[in-house]
């Protein structure tokens, strides 16, 4: 793939800014991938033939049982999404997450639409949560000491109606017609309130510590598992009425229409899959001979969606299982798991398995309508992309033969390789023995390497080899100040005497530099003056924030807040964007925020789950969680398309207006749909 410049459109951005290559159509598509990591919640209803999954990419994905395709995919939250209950007569669901205070919050959605309803911030873990049977109400169990929450389902209103000091409580459940509602505490109390009259109506004293507990259709009983032994407790008086050993369950899923248990078990690192008979009119719990013990997925959740049980695994996969024999694959990650990404000149890098994946906009054939983005590998096993800060000190443009750094972390030892970005060759491979690398970047003579014991090592880029080192206790990041001097950052639980070291390695001086965060994740220095950008933790009135400065004076003596936020956020990342001199900063990975020099403003409500980014060329790469790619243009605020790259190398690429484009074997990874 020779990639001359001057032919070179650029990377992927105007293939789909050219609309009239085809003609945009009425209908919605999706890309037909699983979760990127495990599936952490399973949901459905039972009349739907949809099955509803949710993962730690914090997306809700939503699929066809019948035809086995993605219907919907919904990036929800930058954080895992820690379980599902879907409306009983809406397109609406609530997901449980967390925010980034690391409290539980649900969201509730319309899933059809994408549409966030709502969010509602909850005082403590969340042990449980549903709708009430007609979907009047939802609820939400908690450990709190008040551990029962009732909220209006259409605007999330929380309703007065349990005392305070109710205790923990750990499940709920409310009649058919909404009238009652039966709470059971994990001290083994069940407790029956009437909504209307706001008090209690009976109690009785059952089993305690009950785990996945679910109600039978005749809300007569409830099952569960307590103390390595599957239960079923009488509901009127709270009597033991069957019990099964069973020990090691992962996670339990009933189904009235098959009066049948399947469950998850683990023991001595191997799983097992099996069922259990409920018979609720002799009482008896009766264990199904029949069990799978060889697994290729690590389960993690189970659910009964038409008759049949579905499993969520660790490695993103949906399994079934039909005849209780064959566990069948129904949804598999075909995702490229891609850890960084960086965009220059005319070109995508990403890192992904053992390889730097280059995209380009060039054609594939002359005869082609329309650019296509290309792959060129080079196996190197890497996990981070470095490029080189902007060499304004020498008052010259980006270099012409700007070269790309890809480098990793093995156990104890590192290394790093550039890359020709026209070539796309290995110019050079360099190993550390027993060191590990924080922070590398590079201007027009050295390669700046940190490693974690805090030495700083200057690489000339003609010869490839040390020409200074520097030993700062702490220090994980740096930026050039000028041509003859560095600033460096320092990490927690360090010596230093400040979070900033300056560094002349011509005259082999270092001082301090006087600044309050404890602690530094990130330095960028502004081109167009002597200031620089920090990202930090700094402690305030004895709790610690994350804490965006921009330091200015003779020796950065003079700083500004522009942004904090309560708590230590380490997805905390800055780019500096030189055409329009702003800074992007995102802290939680749900919002990229802007600072203009005079206040911060939010590049985009509809940006989720974000894992890096990457600004070139006026447009804004958006590496997601899930290992999608957005691309937005930046001043226009704009999203262009969403790249997803699978790991058979093709590619689908789809656009806001209906669009897509995919390679030759992509197109079966596209699911169409008629709006």
């Amino acid at each position: 793939m020779g990639l001359n410049r001057k032919k070179t459109v650029f990377t992927i951005i105007l293939l789909f800014v050219i609309c009239h290559y085809a003609a945009a159509q009425k209908v919605r598509f999706t890309v037909n991938t699983s979760h990127t990591g495990a599936v952490t919640s399973l949901a459905s209803r039972s009349e739907s033939d949809l099955l509803f999954s949710g993962g730690t990419d914090g997306t809700v994905k939503i699929w066809n049982i019948q035809d086995k395709k993605l219907y919907y995919n919904i990036q929800l939250s930058a954080f895992p999404i820690l379980g599902l209950a879907l409306h009983p007569q809406k397109n609406e669901l609530l997901a449980l997450t967390k925010d980034n205070m690391n409290s539980h919050v649900i969201i509730a959605i319309n899933w059809k639409t994408a549409h966030i309803l709502y969010t509602i911030s909850l005082n403590s873990t969340c042990l449980h949560f549903d709708y009430s049977p007609q979907g009047t109400y939802f609820f939400a169990c908690t450990s709190h000491w008040n551990g029962f929450a009732l909220f209006n389902a259409i605007t999330g209103e929380r309703l007065c109606f349990l005392p305070d000091r109710i205790g923990m409580i750990s499940y709920a459940a409310i009649s058919r017609k909404e009238k009652n509602i039966m709470t059971y505490n994990p001290s083994g109390k069940i407790t029956y309130w009437n909504i209307a009259k706001a008090q209690s109506i009976k109690e009785l004293t059952t089993l305690s510590d009950i785990r996945h507990p679910f109600i039978t259709q005749d809300k007569n009983f409830l099952i569960g598992y307590s103390e390595d032994t599957l239960v079923v407790i009488d509901l009127l008086t709270g009597a033991l009425k069957a019990l099964l050993k069973l020990p090691h369950i992962i996670d339990l899923a009933y189904n009235s229409e098959n009066q049948e248990i399947a469950y998850i078990a683990k023991y001595n690192k191997k799983q097992t899959v099996g069922f259990v008979n409920v018979n609720l009119t002799a009482l008896t719990l009766t264990k199904h001979p029949a069990e799978i013990n060889s697994l290729n997925s690590a389960l993690t959740k189970t659910v009964y969606v038409d008759r049949l049980p579905y499993f969520g695994g660790e490695t993103g996969s949906i399994l079934f299982l039909k005849d209780k024999i064959r566990m069948e694959q129904f949804a598999k990650p075909k995702l490229l798991i891609i850890t960084d990404l960086t965009a220059f000149n005319s070109l995508l890098a990403v890192t992904a398995s053992n390889n730097v994946i280059f995209l380009s906009s060039e054609l594939f054939a002359p005869e082609a309508d329309f650019p296509y983005p290309q792959f060129k590998k080079i196996s190197f096993v890497v996990n981070k992309l470095t490029l080189p800060f902007a060499d304004s000190f020498l008052e010259k443009g980006p270099f012409e033969d700007t070269p790309l750094i890809a480098w990793q972390n093995d156990k104890l030892n590192a290394k790093y390789a550039v890359i020709d970005p026209v070539t796309l060759t290995i110019v050079k491979q360099q190993s550390f023995k027993r060191k590990v690398i924080v922070h590398f970047s590079l201007d027009p003579r050295f390669l700046h390497i940190v490693s974690k014991n805090g030495q700083l090592l200057l690489v000339s880029r003609q010869t490839y080899e040390p020409v200074f080192r520097y030993s700062a206790d702490g220090m994980n990041t740096l930026a050039i100040l000028s041509e003859d001097e560095l600033i460096l950052g320092k990490n927690r639980g360090t010596k230093a005497g400040s979070a900033l070291m300056r560094i002349n390695y011509k005259k082999n001086k270092a001082s301090a530099i006087p600044i309050s965060s404890q602690v530094i994740l990130h330095i960028i220095k502004n081109p167009h003056s002597f200031l620089i950008y920090t990202a930090g933790f700094e402690e305030i009135d004895n709790s610690f924030y994350t804490v965006i400065k921009a330091c200015v004076g003779d020796n950065f003596e003079q700083n500004q807040d522009i942004f904090k936020l309560p708590g230590e956020h380490y997805r905390t990342r800055m780019k500096y964007f030189e055409e329009t001199e702003t800074l992007y900063f995102t802290i939680t990975g749900d919002t990229i925020y802007i600072w203009n020099g005079f206040e911060v403003d939010t590049f985009s409500d509809e940006l989720r789950n974000i894992k890096e980014f990457s600004i070139a060329d006026n447009h804004l790469y958006v590496l997601h969680k899930d290992s999608s790619i957005s691309v937005w243009h930046i001043t226009k605020r704009k999203q262009i398309c969403q790249i997803y790259l699978l790991s058979d190398c093709s590619w689908v690429v789809t656009v806001h207006n209906g669009q897509y484009f995919t390679s030759d074997n992509g197109a079966s990874n596209v699911n169409i749909f008629k709006k």
